[in-house]
């Protein structure tokens, strides 16, 4: 259990490093007024059902507003990357930083529910094993689609 936490501290910190280095992507803007906004759809109390209108709203607003983007589809992403791009480069440092925060994370506690003698630690460990299946067998299938759709517009 001690060596995901370790793991999850260093990947945390991988993931503020590329923050810090990536800093100028932030944007930053005062906010000061009236703004819409669009709320969500009525539920009706009696059985459940919902209507079709949509809510409006007011809401007034002051001080700042910070936003942090990072677009790349993923071949692209790749291509920088090796390529050199810093700007790539921060992003893998955020994106697998933060990924592997959050996936030591639930295996430390996953592991910490097996040494206190719960059955329930396998389910964590099994969900976190998907989840890497489920991000492995997504990114295959984008750079061999990407692959193919370039050997099919070059022809």
């Amino acid at each position: 259990m001690v060596i995901f936490i370790v793991l999850a501290v260093l990947a945390f910190m991988v993931m503020v490093l590329g923050i810090f280095f990536n800093r100028r992507m932030f944007k930053s803007e005062k906010i000061d007024g009236m703004y819409v906004y669009r709320g969500s759809e009525s539920v009706c109390r009696k059985n459940g059902t919902r209507k079709k209108q949509w809510g409006f709203g007011i809401q007034k607003l002051k001080g700042r507003r910070v936003s942090f983007q990072i677009r790349y589809k993923i071949p692209d992403f790749y291509k920088k990357l090796r390529a050199g791009d810093r700007q790539a480069l921060y992003a893998a440092l955020i994106l697998f930083g933060g990924t592997g925060f959050v996936l030591c994370v639930f295996l430390s506690i996953g592991v910490g529910l097996l040494e206190s003698g719960e059955d329930g630690g396998w389910y964590v460990i099994s969900a976190v094993v998907l989840f890497i299946l489920l991000i492995v067998v997504s990114h295959c299938k984008a750079v061999k689609n990407a692959k193919y759709y370039d050997e099919n517009i070059s022809k």
